[in-house]
C-alpha cells in the first residue's frame, strides 16, 4: 500500500478547511432555530404594516430639537422595494469650519397627530431608528506628497519634518446607503446572534421593530466631496436597500472586522481598499477564502500567503498526480500557472518609472537629466518636464510608502528617501526604450501550453484552479501592501514625535526614537532618563552589525545566525549551481552579485543580478536586469511574481549563489531548468 504524498494530505486538509470555512459562513445565512416551549420574537414587519420616513441633518449625534433640519418626509414608504433618495443638506457654520455633520433616519407608523417633533418621532416606542456620519477626515493628497519637500527646504530628508503632520479636511459623504431588514424571521430570545443585539429593538414581550442600519460597505472614499466655506448646501443621493437577515449579518461582520484594523492604525484610505475587496470581489471566492481568514484569524496578509500557498499545493498535487518527485517540468509548469496575474502591485513599479523616463526621453534632454544631482531633480523635473514630474508625484502617492526592510520602522521609505528611485530613472532615460509589457496568458493558452502530460480531466480541473491561484497571489499581493501602508502611517507618527522630543530635550537626534520601544518612549516622556537614552545610543550603534546576520530559511526555536564556513575552493571545479525555476528563458550576461542593496548601484543594463532575496525595495532596479537569481525564495515571493510578469528568466533557492559567482562573471542562466552556469570568470 503506497502512503499519500505530503502535498495530497495538506491539499486535503485545505479543502476541509474550506468546505468547513463555508458552511461556517452559511450559518450566518440561516436564521437561528426558535425552539419549542422557548420565547420568540416576532418581525413588526411580518403583517406588512404602513410606515413614514424621515430623514433630519444635524451637527450632533444626539441632537435636541431646535438642533435639527427636515430634509425629507414620505408618507407609506414602500421598504420591500430599493429606492434612491435625492436630498439637499443644509451644511451649517460648524460644519463648513472642519465640522461635522450626521443624517437621522426614522421609520415609524402613520400618527393622527399632524406634527411630531424629532424627539417625539425619536422617543415613540414604534420608532425604528439609525444616524448616520455624514463627514469624513481626509488628509489632503497634496499636503500628504510634501513629505518630499518644497522649494524653500529643498529635499533631503533632514528637513521635512514639519511637511509630516497635516490637518486633515472635512469631507461629506455624496452617497450613502441604508437598509431595512424584510425577512419575516423568529427570532429566539435567549439565541439572539451576538452581531444584532445592538441595532434591534423590542415592544411588548413578543416583537422586534424593523432593524434600520447603514450599509458601510456601499459608502467609498471615491464618493467623498471636499467642504468649503462656500459650501451652504449639498446634494446627497441616500440610497435604500432591502436586506435579508444573513446578508445584514455578514455585513455587521464585516464591519466589526473593519474597525478593527482601524484600531490597529490603518488609515481610512487602507480601510476602504479593504472594503472593495468585500464589495468588489465574487462573492464565492470571498467567502471561500479571503474573509473566514479575516474574520476569524484576523492575519489578513498571512492567511492570503496561506490560502495563495494552498492553491499552488493543489495545482501541483494536480500535475504530479500525487507522486513526491518534482521535476523541472513540474516546476516550470507551475510558473506558468501563476503568471498573467493582474493587478499585481509590485508589477507596476517597473512599468510606472519606464513611463517617467520615456516622458523625460521624450522631452529631449535625457542627457542633461541623467547628470543632474539626486538633491537637485525634483527642482529639474518642473521646470524642464512638468508631465515626468507629474507622474513620480503620482508614482510616490501611489507606493512612495514602500522600500527595501519596508516593515522596519527605522527605515526610510522611498516617499522619504527618493535616492534610489531618482538614480534608477536616469539610467533609463539614457537607455534603449524597452516596453515592459505584462505577458497575459488566457486561462485556456496556460493550461494547453503546460508540459507535463495530463489527462483532460485534470486540464478541466487546472482551468477551474488556475484563476484561484492567480487572484490568490494578487490578493496576497495586496494584502502586504495595505499591510506595509498601516506600518508607514505608525512611522510617520513616531518621526513626529522624534522630532518634538528633540525639540523637548528627551533626545538628542529624532530618529532614536526607533531604537526606544514605545513603553520606554512613554517611561521617557514621563521623567528624563539618560539610561534610556544611553541604551537607545548603544541598540542604534550595533543596528548595521545585526542588519548583516543572516539566517537559515527554516528555524526551530531561538533562531541562530549562520556562521559562514563555506570553502568556496571545493566550486572551483563547478561550473553550474542549481535552483529551482520560478520563470522560464535563458539570457547570457554579466553577473551582478549583490548582498546589500546599498551596492545596488553597481547594476548595469543586461546585468543578471545574483542576491540573497529581493523584495519591493529592488524594484526600482528590474527593468536593468535581464535575469534575477536568488540564494531564498519561493513560487510567490517578490522576485518570482515580477519576473514572471516580464518575462525574465529567474531561479530561486540557488544556494550559495552569492559566494561562488563573483561581480564581472560571465553566466548563463538557464530558468526553463533552473541552472546557472559559469562561462567565464571576471
Amino acid at each position: 500500500m503506497q502512503w499519500p504524498s505530503l502535498s495530497v494530505i495538506l491539499s486535503e486538509i485545505f479543502l476541509a478547511y474550506i468546505v468547513y470555512s463555508i458552511y461556517t459562513l452559511s450559518l450566518l445565512f440561516v436564521s437561528p432555530a426558535c425552539e419549542d416551549g422557548k420565547p420568540c420574537l416576532e418581525s413588526y414587519l411580518s403583517e406588512r404594516p404602513q410606515l413614514d420616513l424621515y430623514m433630519y441633518s444635524s451637527i450632533r449625534r444626539n441632537p435636541a430639537s431646535r438642533d435639527v433640519d427636515l430634509v425629507y418626509s414620505g408618507q407609506n414608504f414602500a421598504y420591500d422595494q430599493t429606492q434612491t433618495i435625492p436630498v439637499t443638506l443644509t451644511v451649517p457654520g460648524d460644519t463648513r469650519r472642519n465640522g461635522t455633520l450626521f443624517l437621522h433616519i426614522l421609520l415609524t407608523p402613520p400618527s393622527v397627530k399632524r406634527s411630531r417633533t424629532f424627539v417625539d418621532l425619536q422617543k415613540d416606542i414604534f420608532t425604528s431608528y439609525t444616524a448616520i456620519k455624514m463627514t469624513q477626515y481626509v488628509v489632503p493628497e497634496a499636503e500628504a506628497f510634501k513629505l518630499l519637500g518644497d522649494k524653500s527646504h529643498g529635499h533631503g530628508t533632514k528637513k521635512v519634518t514639519s511637511q509630516i503632520i497635516v490637518r486633515p479636511v472635512s469631507h461629506v459623504k455624496s452617497r450613502v446607503t441604508f437598509t431595512i431588514m424584510t425577512d419575516n424571521v423568529m427570532l429566539p430570545i435567549y439565541g439572539m446572534p451576538a452581531e444584532l443585539v445592538n441595532h434591534i429593538k423590542i415592544i411588548g414581550k413578543r416583537t422586534f421593530l424593523p432593524i434600520v442600519t447603514c450599509d458601510f460597505l456601499q459608502t467609498r472614499h471615491r464618493d467623498l466631496k471636499r467642504i468649503t466655506p462656500q459650501n451652504y448646501t449639498t446634494n446627497v443621493a441616500v440610497e435604500y436597500s432591502p436586506v435579508s437577515l444573513g446578508k445584514l449579518r455578514l455585513v455587521l461582520h464585516v464591519q466589526a472586522t473593519m474597525e478593527n484594523l482601524r484600531n490597529l492604525g490603518f488609515s481610512d484610505k487602507d480601510i476602504d481598499e479593504v472594503k472593495g475587496i468585500f464589495a468588489d470581489t465574487n462573492v464565492y471566492l470571498l467567502g471561500g477564502t479571503f474573509f473566514i481568514a479575516a474574520v476569524h484569524l484576523g492575519k489578513g496578509h498571512n492567511m492570503a500567503s496561506l490560502v495563495s500557498v494552498s492553491f499552488q499545493m493543489i495545482a501541483m498535487s494536480f500535475l504530479t498526480k500525487g507522486n513526491n518527485d518534482f521535476t523541472s517540468d513540474h516546476l516550470a509548469d507551475i510558473a506558468i500557472l501563476l503568471s498573467s496575474c493582474n493587478n499585481v502591485i509590485s508589477t507596476e513599479v517597473p512599468i510606472a518609472l519606464g513611463k517617467i523616463a520615456a516622458c523625460i526621453r521624450k522631452s529631449g534632454k535625457a542627457n542633461e537629466f541623467s547628470k543632474i544631482e539626486t538633491a537637485n531633480v525634483m527642482d529639474w523635473l518642473k521646470l524642464n518636464c512638468p508631465p515626468a514630474m507629474e507622474k513620480l508625484e503620482a508614482f510616490f502617492n501611489t507606493h512612495g510608502h514602500r522600500c527595501v526592510h519596508e516593515l522596519d520602522l527605522f527605515a526610510e521609505p522611498w516617499v522619504l528617501k527618493p535616492d534610489s528611485i531618482i538614480n534608477t530613472i536616469q539610467v533609463l532615460a539614457t537607455s534603449i526604450e524597452e516596453n515592459y509589457v505584462s505577458k497575459t496568458l488566457s486561462v485556456q493558452e496556460t493550461v494547453a501550453s503546460l508540459k507535463t502530460p495530463v489527462s483532460p480531466f485534470v486540464k478541466l480541473l487546472l482551468r477551474q484552479i488556475v484563476p484561484f491561484c492567480r487572484t490568490a497571489v494578487t490578493k496576497r499581493e495586496m494584502t502586504k501592501n495595505v499591510t506595509v501602508s498601516a506600518v508607514h502611517t505608525l512611522r510617520l507618527a513616531y518621526r513626529r514625535l522624534g522630532a518634538l522630543m528633540v525639540a523637548e530635550n528627551y533626545i538628542p537626534d529624532e530618529h532614536l526614537i526607533f531604537f526606544l520601544t514605545h513603553q520606554e518612549i512613554g517611561q521617557l516622556l514621563n521623567n528624563h532618563n539618560s539610561l534610556l537614552v544611553r541604551k537607545a545610543l548603544r541598540r542604534r550603534k550595533i543596528y548595521q552589525q545585526v542588519a548583516k546576520l543572516e539566517y537559515p530559511e527554516f528555524n526551530t526555536g531561538m533562531p541562530v545566525p549562520i556562521q559562514s564556513t563555506l570553502d568556496v575552493s571545493a566550486y572551483e571545479g563547478c561550473t553550474k549551481i542549481e535552483g529551482t525555476s520560478v520563470c522560464g528563458g535563458s539570457v547570457l550576461g554579466r553577473a551582478c552579485v549583490i548582498i546589500d542593496l546599498s551596492e545596488a548601484k553597481n547594476i548595469q543594463h543586461g546585468d543578471i543580478l545574483i542576491t540573497r532575496c529581493t523584495d519591493i525595495g529592488w524594484s526600482p532596479y528590474f527593468p536593468l536586469l535581464a535575469g534575477i537569481v536568488t540564494e531564498l525564495g519561493g513560487l510567490i515571493s517578490h522576485g518570482a511574481v515580477v519576473a514572471r510578469e516580464y518575462g525574465l528568466p529567474c531561479i530561486v533557492g540557488a544556494k550559495n549563489a552569492t559566494q561562488v559567482f563573483q561581480m564581472g562573471d560571465t553566466v548563463l542562466l538557464a530558468g526553463d531548468i533552473g541552472t546557472l552556469q559559469l562561462i567565464e570568470k571576471a
